[in-house]
């Protein structure tokens, strides 16, 4: 891929159109539909285009109201017509139970207001909620020297924001140290800088096992691991194992030297940081690899997506063996990230504008579909309710099935489908 901000050709044009047409049709079919898919559906337009999108791993309640506000991250790309900024923007969503469950509000509720949010009615949340008039609002804006390609929020210590920028810099931000907006329009120092790579890049993972470890990779192939909490600005070590760019970086949940890449070279590398050569390296895909994740609780498993249009299942015990190829996007799979709590299912959002569900359990199973019968029953849920690519999308680590995607329309979306309208049983949980 030369680069996710790529304009049209002009002998791709017509053939542009004509998908353009497919999915406004798909659209109206969505929208006719949307009432009966979701138990949230949020659609918000910004001002430019989010190349990116970061949900913070902490949340806060409301006293008075029973919803809960939640941050997330974007980032601007206005193509140098406009300053560019880091955004913090505020969610205001309704109480569930799993929320309750997962995190105890014990210390900032009274216990009768507690009660209160545990007994309170699906309808009565609805009609509180239809009365929460900003549902989204940007609370900081931060001036950003240059587009900002990737935005990371710390999972553990979510004061601390990473962005990836256009000319191969790593910025760390703490966000609590910036003005909510800016005083005027001088660029802000960030936090630290961490200089290495020539090139942009989009690919930042951040550990769950060493929080302060970030690992990038960047369009000049190589992939840098850093220590945020050092003063030396300097990556701990480097590799260049592709021969063109990097898409995509992360690393393992369970082990702590591990982590995976992937490129345009249509390789995927399996990494160990204290050695200077592949664990494993794939050629796993006929085009592009532009996104890897390793799954949350399976230590061997991961999945990859590609401008082939399609998603692979790999187990690192079976290197050369691709498990399974998930099929139905019409264009490049531009990202692909497993659900933290439900860990049999991941999504993967494309050029074609899709968001697309995906659950293990259900491959090779018989499922009646009356919406589209050429999906694969693996294949559990389409969100149809972008126009455009979806350059990004983050799965809230607090709720069950709830997500936030961009497009390159400028259209922030925050979705929780509706799990019984997905297939016929729910979906299993597997942790």
């Amino acid at each position: 891929m030369d680069s996710k901000k790529d304009v049209l050709m002009s002998d791709e044009v017509e053939e542009s159109q004509d998908k353009e047409t497919d999915l406004e049709k798909e659209h109206l079919i969505w929208k006719k539909n949307s009432q009966y898919l979701y138990d949230l559906l949020i659609t918000w337009g910004l001002d430019w285009p989010s190349l990116s999108i970061s949900w913070w791993p902490t949340i806060d309640y409301l006293k008075d109201r029973p919803f809960y506000i939640q941050k997330i991250a974007l980032g601007t790309f206005t193509n140098r017509e406009e300053p560019d900024y880091l955004l913090i923007g505020k969610v205001r969503l309704p109480v569930s139970k799993v929320v309750l469950e997962s995190n105890p509000p014990n210390d900032i509720l009274s216990k009768d207001e507690i009660d209160k949010l545990k007994n309170i009615t699906n309808d009565q949340m609805i009609e509180e909620y239809k009365k929460c008039e900003n549902k989204i609002d940007i609370e900081t804006k931060i001036r950003h020297d240059g587009e900002v390609n990737k935005v990371k929020v710390n999972p553990i210590n979510s004061n601390m924001i990473v962005t990836q920028t256009n000319n191969g810099e790593i910025r760390l931000y703490n966000y609590h140290k910036f003005p909510p907006v800016p005083k005027d329009d001088t660029i802000p120092e960030p936090t630290k800088r961490f200089k290495y790579h020539t090139k942009e890049g989009y690919g930042l993972s951040w550990s769950l096992l060493k929080p302060d470890y970030l690992l990038s990779g960047s369009y000049d192939g190589t992939v840098c691991l850093w220590d945020t909490n050092s003063n030396n600005s300097d990556p701990l070590c480097h590799f260049k194992e592709h021969t063109s760019p990097c898409e995509d970086v992360c690393f393992s949940k369970k082990h702590e030297y591990v982590f995976g890449t992937c490129g345009d070279d249509k390789t995927i590398k399996i990494m160990d940081y204290r050695t200077d050569k592949p664990v494993i390296s794939v050629s796993g895909h006929e085009g592009e690899v532009n996104s890897i994740d390793f799954n949350p609780e399976n230590e061997f498993i991961y999945i990859t997506g590609s401008a082939d249009k399609t998603i692979a299942l790999w187990d690192i015990r079976k290197p050369d063996l691709k498990l399974h190829s998930f099929i139905h996007h019409k264009s490049p799979v531009l990202n692909v990230k497993w659900n933290n709590k439900r860990t049999n299912i991941f999504a993967s959002s494309s050029e074609d504008g899709k968001v697309l569900i995906w659950d293990l359990t259900q491959i090779g199973a018989n499922i009646a579909r009356d919406d589209n019968e050429e999906a694969p029953s693996e294949m559990i849920f389409d969100h149809g309710g972008h126009m455009d690519k979806v350059d990004d999308f983050d799965w809230n680590k607090n709720e069950d099935m709830m997500l936030a995607s961009v497009d390159n329309s400028n259209n922030l979306q925050i979705w929780e489908m509706n799990i019984k309208s997905i297939i016929n049983k729910d979906v299993p949980k597997t942790n």
